[in-house]
């Protein structure tokens, strides 16, 4: 996917726009699994570039713990990434 160095983005912000959209993307398509992992690497982007309290990494957040928790896995869905 995208990362902050990814040579088609032009800044680390991009990257983390364009994997967030992708991973909320997917939710629309009903795919857990594919949700699940664009919205682990979106995390760790937003984790990266904007910070943990940051409204977006907050968002990400919580729907990977959505997804979590749709999957069965309540585990992860209470696991703090921070």
């Amino acid at each position: 996917m995208f990362s902050a160095g990814h040579p088609r983005t032009n800044n680390p912000r991009r990257a983390v726009v364009l994997s967030a959209t992708l991973a909320f993307g997917t939710v629309g398509l009903g795919s857990l699994d594919a949700s699940r992992s664009n919205f682990d690497q979106a995390l760790g982007l937003q984790l990266q570039v904007l910070g943990e309290e940051h409204r977006d990494t907050l968002r990400t957040m919580y729907e990977l713990a959505i997804t979590h928790y749709e999957q069965g896995r309540y585990g992860e869905a209470e696991h703090d990434p921070g």
